[in-house]
């Protein structure tokens, strides 16, 4: 709503305007009572996507396996739902600082079919960094094939969303390639089945 007592400011005539959605629904030429009927929008739609990878009991079904620092309560953090990067309270899996690559694997259970993953790294400048490159593999029962190679470097304190084509997987791992000298704290790898 506007007011506008001679049409100089707004320059869009005098008086009193009532916008709907940026277009002039009513007008009066003094201050008063302007009542329009505004039909009620359909709310959108709201995808509730489920995160295949949490597991909040150790030992079920997701099970979470590292390449190094495998103590259970530091590889479960990392599918525990939870999600924050306050450097005085860690959350996460982190792994040893050794150089070369690093692995963080989720055991399914059973064949699900994902099309996508979100990956949260912790980075505070100092011992913890993202990796330098990673990739998203999928186990064939013979080996690992990569499902996706993103472009890019992670985000770090934040959300990296990969996505692939939707394939039947029962482990999932996140191979990464550290910077020297550095640690990589993963703190959640959640994973999706296609919207």
């Amino acid at each position: 709503m506007t007011w506008d007592q001679d049409g100089s400011h707004y320059g869009r005539g005098p008086g009193l305007a009532l916008e709907v959605d940026g277009r002039e629904v009513a007008r009066r030429a003094t201050i008063g009572r302007l009542a329009v009927p505004v039909p009620r929008a359909p709310a959108p739609p709201y995808a509730r996507p489920v995160n295949r990878a949490v597991q909040l009991v150790r030992g079920n079904f997701p099970r979470g396996e590292a390449s190094s620092n495998t103590d259970p309560e530091n590889v479960h953090d990392a599918i525990d739902g939870r999600l924050w990067f306050f450097p005085e309270l860690p959350n996460g899996w982190s792994s040893a600082p050794a150089g070369g690559e690093q692995w963080y694997a989720v055991d399914l259970g059973r064949p699900m079919r994902l099309s996508r993953a979100e990956l949260a790294f912790f980075a505070d400048g100092k011992g913890f960094d993202v990796p330098e490159r990673y990739r998203i593999q999928a186990w064939t029962g013979q080996g690992w094939r990569d499902l996706a190679a993103p472009a890019g470097r992670p985000v770090a304190n934040g959300v990296t969303h990969v996505g692939w084509p939707a394939a039947a997987v029962s482990k999932v791992r996140l191979l990464m390639r550290q910077r020297p000298g550095r640690a990589v704290r993963l703190v959640e790898l959640k994973l999706y089945e296609p919207d």
